[in-house]
């Protein structure tokens, strides 16, 4: 459904309650700090979009990170 939006692939996603209410904690993985500064702006832009349809879908907030390994 997100690639035919034109939207990125999600690597870790997780609802979560805090004291604000549900928030979707996304992340991507990069396995290097190399991958990492090789990560295009329009990849970043297709992953907040997932993000943000996912939550805009369920009612929550999103938290975007990237963990590089």
């Amino acid at each position: 459904m997100l690639r035919s939006r034109n939207l990125g692939q999600i690597d870790l996603l997780k609802l979560v309650k805090d004291q604000e209410g549900w928030v979707i904690e996304m992340a991507e993985v990069k396995s290097s700090q190399l991958g990492l500064d090789f990560m295009q702006n329009q990849q970043k832009l297709r992953l907040l979009g997932s993000g943000k349809f996912i939550a805009g879908l369920l009612g929550t907030r999103l938290k975007f990170t990237v963990l590089v390994g």
